[in-house]
């Protein structure tokens, strides 16, 4: 999953990057958390710098309460924007920052949680990103902005 590569030049390409990012984790130890949150692709715009990603609800996600756990939907939204940024520079990324703004709670009779970002800043080193996660209700549950180290 770390190896070098030429950048997308369009959708396609980019969908296919981030996809074989996902089938990676997919086929890789079910111990791990990206594994257990099983990312769904759903869309992808080279031009507009953006995709989409969606997770399904499972019980071990809510919280002493009964709500999706806060943490779980900041890995959310961390892995959304990491992995976006991984396929869209092609190269190997870090987490820098992330700050998040939670809105409002997913229950668990929402199905999917899903995930937007988008790239607003990039250079050879940083990529700059915000992201917003809602539920099926349409109510937003976070925002988020993160910056990541291309190395």
């Amino acid at each position: 999953m770390n190896q070098a590569c030429t950048p997308p030049r369009n959708d396609l390409e980019l969908q296919a990057a981030l996809q074989r990012q996902f089938d990676g984790i997919m086929s890789g130890d079910p111990r791990r958390i990206m594994y257990m949150l099983a990312p769904k692709l759903i869309s992808v715009n080279y031009a507009g710098r953006e995709s989409c990603v969606d997770y399904k609800m499972e019980p071990w996600m809510l919280n002493a309460v009964g709500i999706l756990h806060g943490g779980v939907l900041s890995t959310m939204l961390d892995s959304t924007m990491g992995n976006f940024s991984r396929a869209f520079s092609a190269k190997s990324i870090l987490t820098l920052n992330l700050q998040l703004s939670f809105s409002a709670p997913i229950s668990p009779s929402e199905e999917w949680v899903h995930t937007q970002c988008r790239i607003t800043s990039i250079t050879n080193r940083f990529t700059h990103l915000i992201a917003t996660a809602w539920a099926e209700s349409g109510d937003t549950a976070a925002t988020a902005t993160g910056i990541f180290y291309l190395k």
